[in-house]
């Protein structure tokens, strides 16, 4: 049955329909979008009912009978708009429509969302789902426009659809199809699949992932080496001669580090998951509280590129790459199919989180971000400071950077009228090098 009931939204009452069902639950089969509140208050309960559910379509300007609502999962190509067409005259308009809520609050009780629950949520700027939620359905956010924070909560297992057989999904079945203003979303260590068309047309910039058994791994990795040397003295003197021979980073990575580079739960990701993201720029893995372990940068115009180009192909495939491999192969891309708009992204990318960078790696992304140091902004993200700073900070953190890159680095702030950079980055070389003014190279 149906129960009528009203509930809070900022300082107004207006009504929301609920379904009362047997087992003894409720579900929200709808939230009216006249009211213009900044938040729309889920309540825990209803009648007594814990809240447990959110319909398809619940908070959308027009509603279908849940019965054809099912029979969409049915059709050969996952189309909403021509399915909304094909069933037109069974759907229900609001009749006043102000675009939503700013914030929708869903109760912790929340343990399913439907699909297309909050579609075109014009108004929708903010919202928290909570880790009971293992599932988000196709289309769920689709054309939240305005949508610029989403909390997922550890829990939540799969993102959007996943097509069956040789059933086509359309763009706007992406959990996060259009929605323009979100730039960036983390993703808990719960989540196992994206599905088709995630994040198509989507705002996302920066898009991290989490993978908490890292620290784990890396700590049991470290304690079975301090076993191993522990049993034979012989042993101990070949590693420490061994870690001699190695450069300080590869001595780390081979001490318990290079367990960052690696994943420890799988991601399925569907081949169409992230279509149409141009301004994907950065993606990353993080811990548990946010610290970010790595992250590697993409290519611009990524569209473009053909998968079978035996050079560029691999670039192509990044996104999908990025679940199943470390950094290393995205180190191994970024020189081996150079592109500025790549390379340059990943050198800037791989020197400010640097774990698991072999040496000769960072030599040479030091090289790209020198020599292409006039073109920083084509592929330096600054973040408020000007690019050329932004990779002057970057390059001049580096104990591999030479007096003669730091001399070109002065030449290309004098070009750019960057006086006081080319003095600090002077006073850096002086410093570094004081063997050598430099005075003999620079022209003033």
């Amino acid at each position: 049955m149906t129960e009528k009931r009203y509930v809070s939204a900022g300082h107004r009452e207006i009504p929301a329909e609920y379904e009362l069902r047997s087992d003894g639950t409720a579900m929200l089969c709808r939230w009216p979008r006249r009211d213009r509140s900044e938040a729309a208050v889920v309540p825990e309960q209803v009648q007594g009912y814990p809240v447990t559910a959110v319909a398809p379509l619940a908070f959308a300007p027009y509603h279908l009978p849940a019965g054809r609502m099912a029979q969409l999962a049915q059709e050969p190509v996952i189309s909403f708009s021509a399915f909304c067409m094909k069933h037109g005259r069974e759907m229900e308009y609001e009749t006043e429509d102000a675009g939503g809520p700013e914030e929708i609050m869903l109760p912790d009780s929340i343990t399913e969302i439907g699909e297309y629950a909050f579609w075109c949520c014009g108004r929708l700027a903010r919202i928290r789902i909570p880790g009971r939620v293992e599932r988000l359905p196709a289309g769920v956010f689709g054309k939240c426009k305005n949508l610029r924070e989403v909390i997922l909560e550890e829990g939540i297992r799969t993102i959007g659809l996943r097509p069956e057989g040789t059933r086509e999904a359309m763009p706007e079945t992406g959990a996060f199809y259009n929605c323009s203003s979100m730039e960036r979303l983390i993703l808990p260590e719960s989540v196992t699949y994206l599905g088709a068309e995630t994040f198509n047309s989507s705002g996302i910039r920066i898009l991290s992932v989490c993978d908490g058994e890292v620290e784990h791994a890396a700590r049991q990795q470290q304690e079975r080496w301090s076993v191993e040397s522990a049993m034979s003295s012989e042993r101990r003197v070949e590693h420490a001669a061994r870690q001699q021979e190695r450069s300080p980073v590869e001595s780390a990575m081979s001490s318990g580090v290079s367990g960052i580079s690696v994943w420890h739960h799988n991601v399925e990701v569907h081949p169409t998951a992230f279509h149409h993201t141009a301004s994907l720029q950065w993606m990353e893995q993080c811990a548990a509280d946010g610290t970010v372990r790595w992250r590697i940068g993409l290519p611009m115009e990524k569209e473009t590129i053909l998968r079978c180009d035996q050079r560029f192909g691999g670039l192509a495939r990044l996104p999908e790459l990025f679940f199943s491999e470390g950094p290393a192969e995205a180190d191994r891309l970024a020189e081996k199919a150079f592109r500025l708009d790549f390379s340059g992204r990943m050198a800037a990318a791989r020197l400010m989180y640097p774990h698991g960078l072999k040496e000769e790696t960072e030599r040479w992304y030091l090289e790209v971000l020198v020599t292409y140091a006039d073109r920083a902004a084509y592929f330096m993200d600054a973040d408020g400071e000007t690019p050329l700073r932004k990779l002057a900070g970057l390059v001049c953190g580096s104990r591999f950077l030479t007096r003669e890159q730091m001399i070109r680095l002065i030449h290309a702030a004098g070009e750019e009228q960057d006086y006081e950079l080319a003095q600090q980055i002077l006073w850096m070389q002086n410093k570094r090098f004081p063997e050598d003014t430099g005075f003999e190279e620079l022209e003033l």
